[in-house]
């Protein structure tokens, strides 16, 4: 399942239910020494975003926090604001799981 946004830009979102791309779905293990950043940039956004622990400003706080953690684990993505508003509002509305917005962040990764 993929979602257009309307800046135009695509997010490969997997349903979690597909078995066709569950391999890619880099799920943590507790044999894993190395965890996908891509997986916990996408929580650190999601809980900002849903549970707002600070007094104003968690969406913007959880998008500059997962940009930050992507950025010190080696990943670069697209970073202009208008394309994560559509993601946090998806976030919000619950139409994504944390497995899918960090597939949603591994697209709009910079080769």
């Amino acid at each position: 399942m993929s979602q257009r946004y309307a800046s135009g830009r695509t997010c490969a979102c997997p349903p979690p239910w597909d078995e066709a791309v569950a391999p890619a779905a880099d799920k943590p293990r507790h044999d894993q020494h190395h965890s996908d950043a891509f997986r916990r940039a996408a929580v650190f956004l999601e809980e900002c975003v849903l549970l707002r622990p600070l007094p104003t400003r968690d969406e913007l706080f959880g998008y500059g926090l997962a940009v930050a953690y992507l950025e010190i684990s080696g990943q670069r993505v697209d970073i202009k604001f208008e394309l994560w508003r559509e993601l946090i509002n998806d976030i919000r509305a619950l139409r994504l799981d944390s497995y899918e917005i960090a597939a949603c962040l591994r697209s709009w990764q910079f080769p």
